[in-house]
């Protein structure tokens, strides 16, 4: 009996120790999540890096700032009647543009209507920093960026009159508004936000779609073609998407910051300056603490991945899988909102390739105003004109490129990295998407988003290049 409560004794004992144990680690896990929290921030910082919405604010004296004389051109084009004259849908550079006098004669009103505003852009393009007005102090769910409309709006008047000056003959006056339209577009190069990226590369494709018009309806000579080729060449997408990595990181650690003061509801309203802080009480609960240092953990490690993979070419990226879609815990309820797969390198090399397939197009222009026709190769091309010709960044290689007739054809294999012989893709058409869109029927909001992720679907499966082509 005695040796039976002694080996109890022993087995309460050991019992009792283990719950203190397994209490402490619980008391502890907290505290050593946001050990590890801060140490991941502390290392970030310790590289000279954002880690907070404020440390993306720029600091660039009026005197010296394009972005102040640039606003004073977008309060021209944010006028009711501006927006409607310039960003007609049916416009000289849509897709789907039919080209009638009609048309013509009201893009040439609509120029001259708002020309100031390209006078003022012409201006401040003279200076060689800019930083846009933006409210950071309104944390990462409430700064907005409401001046990249107007900029995409000047933007498109600049490339308007590249175009029409092309058609009247008048290249030197196209190549002009051109590179005025190519400076426009990289004047948010140095923000450290995504969209601003994305814009510039929105201002690249609306610039490559004009550059085929004006070598459509014009005559450029060899100079001409290698001022815009050098042009395009001073170009590099690679710092700012590298900003804009890290502008989302810095984002998301402060996001999950407030998140942990002020509870979930900053993710509903950007006002969050005016939130009060959640109950000290609340804010100890073991639970909660443990769920924001993981998610937090989660979403720096996540973005830190991200920020890494961007210093590569897409097609590494996708050789090593590095894209794929990472499994969330279910804990990460933030993460979810604010890690999206957002394949920064994919996005930047479609930009890139429509940047080196421009400067293909005006070498072989310059190519043939030297000797009379296109050439039989790339090859040719480079040892000919003795250029620096730039390669495909999906293939890593050259273009493909052949004679056709009179003409050409040359293509990146886009970002499915695969050769589809220079097959475009087929776009929806514009009554059937506004169909899809409930422009013309009404559906239900969940039937709208599911016809938008059809179509993006649809579109993702068709194998297809990035093309250019001349008949003549």
């Amino acid at each position: 009996m005695p040796r039976f409560i002694k080996i109890l004794k022993w087995f309460f004992i050991c019992s009792a120790t283990m719950i203190v144990l397994i209490v402490v680690a619980l008391i502890s896990l907290p505290y050593v999540l946001r050990h590890k929290v801060e140490s991941e921030i502390a290392a970030i910082k310790a590289q000279g890096k954002p880690v907070c919405t404020l440390d993306l604010a720029g600091k660039v004296p009026d005197s010296e700032n394009a972005a102040v004389i640039y606003e004073k051109a977008f309060e021209v084009v944010s006028t009711p009647a501006a927006k409607k004259d310039i960003d007609r849908p049916d416009g000289l550079l849509s897709r789907n543009a039919v080209i009638t006098p009609s048309l013509l004669a009201d893009t040439r009103k609509t120029v001259g209507r708002y020309h100031s505003a390209l006078d003022i852009a012409d201006t401040a393009s003279s200076r060689n920093k800019c930083r846009y007005h933006t409210h950071w102090e309104d944390g990462p769910v409430g700064v907005m960026f409401s001046y990249l409309s107007a900029l995409n709006r000047v933007n498109r008047l600049a490339l308007l009159d590249a175009v029409l000056s092309a058609r009247d003959g008048k290249m030197e006056d196209s190549i002009r508004s051109l590179e005025l339209a190519y400076r426009i577009g990289e004047s948010p190069k140095d923000e450290p936000e995504l969209v601003c990226q994305l814009t510039r590369g929105r201002c690249i494709y609306a610039a490559d779609s004009a550059l085929k018009m004006m070598l459509n309806d014009g005559n450029i000579n060899e100079a001409q073609a290698k001022r815009l080729f050098d042009r395009l060449a001073a170009v590099d997408l690679h710092p700012g998407f590298q900003r804009a990595a890290e502008g989302e990181r810095a984002k998301g650690i402060d996001l999950l910051d407030r998140v942990r003061k002020h509870g979930l509801s900053v993710l509903e309203d950007p006002s969050d300056r005016k939130k009060t802080s959640l109950p000290a009480t609340q804010q100890r609960l073991w639970l909660s603490q443990v769920r924001a240092c993981a998610d937090e953990l989660f979403m720096i490690k996540y973005q830190n991945t991200a920020v890494a993979n961007v210093r590569l070419p897409y097609r590494d990226v996708k050789a090593r899988n590095l894209d794929a879609d990472t499994d969330i815990p279910a804990y990460a309820m933030v993460s979810r909102v604010r890690c999206l797969n957002l394949k920064f390198s994919k996005t930047r090399d479609m930009r890139i390739a429509k940047i080196n397939g421009g400067q293909i197009l005006l070498a072989l222009m310059a190519y043939k105003d030297r000797y009379g026709a296109y050439p039989a190769s790339i090859s040719e091309l480079k040892s000919e004109l003795g250029w620096k010709i730039p390669i495909d960044p999906f293939s890593g290689s050259d273009f493909k490129y052949s004679r056709q007739g009179r003409g050409f054809i040359f293509y990146s294999i886009g970002d499915d990295l695969s050769d589809d012989g220079g097959k475009e893709p087929i776009m929806p058409s514009t009554s059937k998407t506004q169909t899809n869109l409930g422009k013309e029927k009404k559906l239900t909001k969940s039937e709208i988003e599911r016809a938008i992720q059809d179509m993006s679907r649809s579109m993702r499966q068709q194998a297809s290049d990035i093309v250019w082509k001349m008949d003549h």
